[in-house]
């Protein structure tokens, strides 16, 4: 995966030296006075999808997903730099290859360093998986709205997809949150944000949607399935 490295950030009303660092399981922003981090989410369809949800610094207490960030739904190459784009294929952010974040003193200086890449990182980002025969792949507007766990009928567990690409939810003790996006084919990137970890029978929908590949639907019920074809759970509304 082309993607991951370390980032000079060229996009409207970023300032000079912003780097973005995309690790095979997490991404940070390195900003003038601090540093976001988050997740991130790519296939080789092109989709990309990312979010921010905590901070280290004197001037990031908000963690909001940078705009530029937020809007990428998608990503291409123009030589050896990367482009983010959103869903109308507008750049939301140019990426040059190379930089050299300046990492705080409170932090790991080898971020400072290359990413580390396994052989099971690169099988999973070059996997491109199909939903199993008799599966209708999943579209935006079909998602949104809230679903419950399939077999599962005393859990208080759900997830709600909302229009705005973010997502809400329980797994029955704990709430949880990220943000989601639908490509061709039902291909699925999910994101999910630190929950609370109060013990309980609990069903790790967060889980299911973060190793979900392919969203599809067998009927009215919800599908979802891994990089490897198998699924990760099922869902019915609710």
């Amino acid at each position: 995966m082309r993607l991951i490295g370390l980032w000079s950030v060229d996009a409207p009303g970023v300032d000079d030296g912003v780097v973005l660092r995309l690790d095979p399981n997490e991404l940070l922003v390195f900003g003038t006075c601090g540093v976001l981090f988050g997740q991130w989410q790519a296939n080789v369809r092109g989709d990309f999808l990312a979010s921010t949800d905590s901070s280290s610094g004197s001037c990031t207490p908000d963690v909001t997903t940078p705009p530029w960030l937020a809007a990428a739904t998608g990503f291409g190459f123009d030589g050896a730099a990367a482009m983010l784009v959103d869903e109308t294929d507008t750049p939301t952010a140019r990426l040059q290859p190379g930089a050299v974040p300046s990492v705080p003193p409170n932090l790991d200086p080898s971020y400072a360093d290359p990413s580390v890449v396994t052989d099971e990182d690169r099988r999973r980002f070059a996997a491109d998986p199909s939903l199993p025969a008799g599966l209708t792949p999943a579209v935006t507007e079909r998602l949104i709205g809230r679903w419950l766990p399939v077999g599962a009928p005393t859990s208080t567990a759900f997830v709600s997809f909302a229009d705005n690409r973010s997502w809400t939810g329980s797994d029955g003790c704990n709430g949880i949150g990220g943000r989601w996006l639908i490509g061709s084919g039902g291909a699925l990137l999910a994101t999910s944000g630190p929950q609370t970890l109060i013990g309980c029978l609990n069903i790790a929908i967060a889980d299911w949607l973060f190793a979900a590949a392919l969203a599809g639907f067998d009927g009215e019920i919800m599908v979802l399935v891994g990089a490897d074809g198998n699924e990760t759970g099922r869902l019915q509304a609710g």
